[in-house]
């Protein structure tokens, strides 16, 4: 949760690349969540920025990947 917040306040200063390193590293330490990091209202900021639109894309793609690896659907996966 800490990388998130740092994510956050990179993103409201203005330093998106910052921002998109700490996201990173949160999801690869235990916090893959797109959704958060989508309807997060401070990283706003970032949305259109292509590393952090890639980086949504990876982690959208690990998610589903993880549903079919264990036949679970949104309904009874949250993320």
């Amino acid at each position: 949760m800490l990388y998130l917040r740092a994510a956050a306040v990179y993103g409201v200063c203005g330093k998106p690349d910052k921002a998109i390193a700490q996201l990173r590293h949160s999801a690869e330490t235990g916090l893959p969540n797109h959704r958060a990091f989508e309807n997060d209202p401070h990283l706003r900021p970032l949305r259109e920025h292509p590393h952090f639109i890639a980086l949504m894309s990876e982690l959208r793609r690990n998610y589903a990947l993880l549903q079919r690896e264990f036949g679970m659907t949104g309904s009874n996966l949250s993320s």
